[in-house]
């Protein structure tokens, strides 16, 4: 009988897999690539670039059943894991887990190594990055507009990402990582915002942001001041909407702290 092992709990290796948002990654076996476009707390969606851009959603609980079968026994292949017929999500559900600290791919085999709990704690950290959550209580606590692009660039960069370029009046940002990854993020027209915010220039900038989606590899957010209306506009849209398109927003407020939401 097979002895278990220990591990951390699932949601630790969820928020360790959070880090590999927009990530140029390859499949374990055949080393097929295919880009992390976003990771929700219910899914993981891949886009395959040999695929013509198609993207694919992975549930979670494709994820966890894997990781109880690994906590299990230790060592885990794919066709040990049930699949529905023509979903191959399993292949990427275990080249997935291979990236996560104590996870290794060998001989065909997730194994299941011991791992300090710091370093899956530092692993989980880097998923997202964690900003202190401003007070959703006043109406403008967002930046004023002329300041917003200039803090965003400064979280970018202490962040690891480098802004390259501005466009369209300084609120088209686009900026890279060391990997090469590539993020596309719009604001509204800095010298027409008011400081409450209107959802005409919410409406506007996402509308604009949606011409703009010309690259399925690229990751597309909206940057707004961080105000009550901005994040009830942005709460209505639909989960599923977000999810399809693989848009993000984040939230500016006037101390600098930046809030990426993915639903």
């Amino acid at each position: 009988m097979p002895q278990a092992m220990t591990g951390p709990p699932f949601h630790e290796v969820w928020a360790s897999l959070r880090r590999l948002l927009g990530s140029r990654l390859r499949t374990a076996a055949r080393h097929q690539p295919f880009v992390v476009k976003d990771i929700s707390t219910e899914s993981v969606t891949i886009v395959l670039p040999e695929g013509r851009g198609l993207s694919r959603r992975i549930p979670r609980e494709e994820f966890e059943r894997a990781w109880q079968q690994l906590r299990i026994s230790g060592h885990l292949a794919r066709k040990d894991l049930p699949e529905q017929p023509g979903s191959r999500n399993t292949v990427f559900v275990t080249s997935l887990l291979a990236q996560v600290p104590g996870i290794r791919y060998q001989d065909s085999l997730l194994e299941l190594h011991p791992v300090d709990g710091r370093e899956m704690a530092r692993s989980a950290a880097r998923a997202v990055p964690r900003v202190r959550e401003p007070d959703r209580g006043s109406a403008c606590d967002g930046p004023p507009a002329k300041t917003l692009t200039a803090l965003l660039e400064s979280w970018l960069q202490a962040n690891g990402w480098r802004p390259a370029a501005r466009r369209d009046r300084d609120r088209d940002i686009e900026a890279r990582n060391r990997a090469g990854h590539r993020w596309r993020i719009l604001a509204p027209p800095t010298e027409e915002l008011p400081e409450r915010g209107t959802s005409d220039e919410f409406l506007g900038v996402l509308g604009a942001l949606l011409q703009r989606m010309d690259d399925p590899l690229t990751m597309y957010s909206i940057a707004l001041p961080d105000v009550r209306l901005y994040r009830g506009l942005w709460e209505r849209l639909p989960v599923l909407s977000k999810r399809r398109l693989g848009l993000t927003a984040l939230f500016v407020n006037s101390n600098g702290a930046v809030t990426h939401r993915l639903d």
